[in-house]
């Protein structure tokens, strides 16, 4: 018998390696652990120029082309290492996919730090045709990273990407979810070590490295320097203090910006509109971001050092195979410099604010770009709120940089540059700050992630600072959603070290194991001097709320629920990424506490511009109000094993209101979330009698609506869901049949998508035509039951695009000839939204298909005229976003139909122009109010 052969032990890193994802370029550089000079190189990528030609490039542009059959030749795409790959990253996925840009994805750094869509479902290319396959945000930055793991491995074969150490550089806007994506895209690709560094760090890391001999004498005067790096899709900005030590020289990062979505792609949407005019049509989708491509080309070549006095521009169809005529245009430089310098960076006031109604061309691509477009005001305000902490680091009481560090692709543009040096020049009195000479607007970040990697191992200049925000988890308290403080927990503070840990141990906190909870979460990057540990109350719009970490701490065999008393243990880990423990104070039990990876569809009143005029003002219900109230559930829905129900269902709803003392539409949330809870306490009580039942029903779909807006209500919805399986106990009793099918319409905004998709499937036998030989085997229901089916899957916005295109089309054909009734018209309006409530946007129905129903809507003679606005407004309500608005020359004759109609100058409005819903117009696409105290979030 053969011995067993040993183990190989894996070969020890060899290099540090430095890797920028970026938005519109990505990069990646690295030094020989061996090499005493610390030479750091760039590594040159190989990639797809051309079809079937690979050459190597300085960068690997952040595109990614997906081949279709027809509009690229076989065998086009094959890499020397995978002969069969079906698409590109690189040189040719961009240009590849400026001439069919239906297959391209780009862009998709920002769409990881979009909150407003599923992160991880298959989305991009966004807008692209049905017949083009699909990937998720994590995917394709996934697949840029695995092709420089793969090109790196053609280059060096005995020293794999992943055994190296590994600096994977982020924004520092970043929050944590879009940190962890950005960490799970990293993994996918094959990387398991790896630690993140904020990219304002690395280009001033890279400039010490290039200035090692002689940084000291050229800080020797400097005490504050300012990072701007502006990219193709984010702008950062950062401050470090020179600290002065024993005559020796340090620095410290004082302060991060928040995240702003703000750069060069914003600038190519800008010009593409300018554009678009001149090209006589209203372009589609994609040759829409055909013309944005070539913009951005444009930009680069009249904006570069010997620019011509203009560039023509022209696109083609479709795609290869289709010209669908060519149009062209000319881009005279004048223009880029009067739009790039007045609509972006023009000159502003030291106390500018930022504007949040702006909005200048920046929705095209369905990403929350920034809505003020304009650097500059975004820069006073960082300025302004880190003041304080800038002026004790600098020494002298001055709070303005005196040097300036430039960094990102879009500020190649020396003019830019320029643009902003004489605005700090102007906010400090006319002394310009000293320019930091970048070492590669398009490198050096990837290289001062190289230098981070050898600092690390004691080989270079550490800038210190730690954590760039305090977090903190929102503490359960009487103070209602809408005020003007969060009370809250400290867990993490600014300046908190990598593998840092801290346990909470006062104030003294407790947690529901075996059921849902639900922690609030925060950040903030302008607190000082709060500790972890200490409970704050601080103003909300100190405060960035970031999504709610949402678990089950699962604990015993028998899965009972039971408090059980904990620590809260948080840590910085090695990687740069945000750990939330709960530690049992009971047993040695430790749960980690997982960040959501989408926003919550509520808002809150420090969101942007949300138009409130209809909602009333929130009533505070004192204790004994409450209790009485309670007491009135409890005598008709006693709690398992107490008192037999002693009072009648059927007048209960005037009691509550008697016993609050205002009507049930005016009770505040907080109220209405209790009331649930001693309802579902007497949930077996339902089984009484079908007036019982019908009537525990429906105050359980009006307590629970819209199934969020309370932390808890997660955990809420789980317990209800329970109830789906047992079924009705009185389903022949037609009220109760009403009752359920209108609670789950009314809670759907807190279903997840499978338990959305399972209503779907128990209904969709009595809508669809292609499932009647189905609804034979099932109960006859009648045509107000069915009409409550419509209701339900109108409001279920988590369905996909096509089951809810589906539905539509079943709908449609009645309403289209005059018929049908106003929850018909209702449900289709929700079913084409183009703006949804809650749900993601990938789940919106096309804009063509949207079209289609409206073209229809539009034919019969004009009746139900509150249904057919309701139906219009929601089919064509204008979102600035190109791929979900409907074509110009059609909302204008919609908003002419709605004119003469009751409230038709409103209607024609929100067809017309992006403008927020006031509160009577959001209760009226929920087909009830919101509880007093919740708003939803806009756009």
């Amino acid at each position: 018998m053969p011995a067993p052969s040993a183990t190989r032990s894996p070969a020890p890193p060899q290099f540090v390696v430095g890797i920028d994802l970026g938005t519109t370029n990505s990069a990646l550089a690295y030094v020989a652990l061996n090499d005493s000079a610390r030479q750091i190189h760039a590594f040159p990528v190989p990639q797809l120029v051309s079809a079937g030609a690979v050459a190597e490039r300085p960068t690997l542009p952040s595109f990614l082309y997906i081949g279709g059959e027809h509009d690229i030749g076989p065998g086009s795409l094959a890499l020397p290492w995978d002969m069969r790959r079906d698409y590109a990253v690189g040189e040719l996925a961009r240009s590849q996919g400026a001439r069919v840009p239906g297959r391209l994805v780009s862009s998709a750094k920002s769409w990881l730090c979009h909150g407003g869509v599923d992160r991880e479902a298959a989305i991009l290319p966004w807008g692209g045709s049905p017949d083009v396959p699909k990937l998720s945000p994590v995917e394709a930055a996934a697949r840029y990273v695995q092709h420089l793991r793969e090109a790196w491995q053609q280059r060096f074969p005995d020293a794999p990407l992943e055994a190296q150490h590994i600096v994977l550089t982020v924004p520092a806007s970043f929050d944590e979810v879009a940190r962890e994506l950005t960490v799970a895209a990293a993994e996918r690709a094959g990387l398991t070590k790896f630690v993140l560094l904020e990219e304002p760090q690395a280009a001033f890391y890279a400039w010490i490295h290039r200035h090692e001999e002689t940084w000291q004498d050229a800080l020797a005067q400097v005490a504050l320097i300012l990072v701007v790096d502006i990219g193709g899709g984010t702008t950062d900005f950062s401050l470090i203090a020179v600290k002065r030590v024993d005559d020796r020289l340090g620095f410290e990062r004082l302060a991060v910006g928040d995240h702003l979505l703000l750069g060069g792609d914003n600038i190519d949407v800008a010009l593409a509109r300018t554009l678009e005019p001149r090209l006589g049509t209203r372009l589609d989708s994609q040759r829409w971001h055909a013309l944005a491509s070539v913009c951005r080309e444009a930009k680069e070549t009249l904006l570069g050092s010997t620019p011509p006095d203009e560039v023509p521009v022209s696109i083609v169809g479709r795609g290869s195979a289709v010209v669908g005529g060519l149009l062209t245009a000319a881009l005279a430089r004048s223009d880029v410099e009067r739009l790039v310098l007045e609509g972006f960076f023009p000159l502003a006031d030291a106390d500018a604010e930022v504007r949040r109604s702006a909005r200048v061309g920046l929705q095209e691509w369905g990403l929350p770009f920034a809505s003020d477009p304009e650097v500059p005001r975004h820069l006073a305000q960082f300025l302004r709120r880190h003041r304080t902490a800038a002026a004790a680091a600098s020494g002298t009481g001055a709070a303005e940089p005196d040097a300036v560090l430039f960094n990102g692709g879009a500020l190649k543009p020396a003019v830019l540059r320029q643009r902003l040096r004489d605005q700090l020049a102007h906010w400090s009195g006319g002394r310009p700050p000293t320019v930091l000479e970048s070492v590669d607007l398009d490198l050096a970040v990837a290289r001062g992630a190289a230098y981070y990697g050898l600092v690390r191992r004691g080989r270079g200049i550490r800038i210190a600072g730690g954590a760039a925000r305090s977090y903190y988890i929102g503490l359960r308290s009487e103070v209602a959603p809408e005020a003007d403080t969060v009370r809250a927990l400290c867990v993490v503070h600014r300046g908190m070290e990598e593998g840092e840990e801290i346990e909470v141990a006062e104030p003294a906190m407790e947690v529901i194991a075996n059921r849902g909870v639900s922690f609030p979460l925060y950040a903030s990057s302008t607190r000082l001097g709060e500790h972890a540990g200490q409970v704050v109350e601080a103003e909300r719009d100190t405060l960035t709320e970031l999504p709610p970490i949402r678990t089950v701490l699962r604990f015993g065999r028998k899965l009972h629920e039971r408090t059980i008393p904990v620590h809260i243990q948080s840590r910085l880990t090695e990687i740069g990424t945000l750990e939330v423990w709960c530690r049992s104070l009971a047993t040695d039990h430790r749960w980690r506490l997982q960040f959501q990876l989408r926003d919550t569809a509520v808002g809150t009143p420090a969101a942007e511009s949300v138009a409130n005029e209809g909602q009333q003002a929130e009533s505070v219900v004192s204790t004994e109000r409450l209790a009485a109230a309670a007491a009135a559930l409890r005598a008709v829905f006693p709690a398992a094993g107490a008192t037999a129900a002693t009072e009648d269902p059927v007048s209960l709803v005037r009691v509550l209101e008697e016993r609050i003392g205002a009507g049930k539409d005016a009770w505040p949330l907080a109220a209405v979330r209790k009331l649930w809870d001693v309802l579902w306490e007497g949930q077996e009580a339902r089984g009484v009698s079908p007036q019982h039942e019908a009537r525990w029903l429906n105050l359980s779909g009006f307590l629970l609506r819209p199934g969020f807006g309370s932390d808890t209500d997660g955990l809420r919805l789980q317990q209800l869901w329970r109830l789906k399986s047992q079924g009705m106990n009185f389903p022949r009793g037609a009220q109760c049949r009403a009752e359920w099918w209108n609670m789950w319409k009314r809670v759907a905004g807190g279903l997840t998508r499978q338990q959305q998709q399972q209503l779907y499937t128990e209904v969709a036998p009595y809508l669809l035509p292609r499932l009647k030989t189905k609804a034979r085997n099932l109960p006859r229901v009648g045509p107000q039951e069915v009409r409550e089916y419509w209701q339900l899957v109108a409001s279920c916005e988590r369905l996909s695009a096509e089951t809810k295109a589906e539905l539509g089309a079943a709908l449609l054909p009645a309403l289209s000839k005059g018929k049908g009734a106003d929850t018909d018209l209702w449900a289709l309006g929700r079913l084409g939204a183009r703006a949804p409530l809650y749900g993601p946007l990938n789940c919106v129905v096309g804009r063509s298909i949207a079209a289609a129903w409206v073209e229809a809507l539009l034919a019969p003679p004009a009746s139900r005229a509150d249904g057919l606005a309701f139906a219009l407004v929601q089919l064509a309500r204008c979102v600035g976003d190109r791929e979900r608005d409907l074509d110009g020359d059609l909302r204008r004759r919609i908003a002419e139909r709605l004119r003469p109609l009751r409230h038709g100058e409103r209607a024609a409005r929100l067809v017309l122009e992006h403008v927020p819903l006031e509160g009577t117009e959001r209760a009226q696409i929920l087909d009830e109010s919101l509880p007093v105290g919740l708003q939803l979030r806009e756009e």
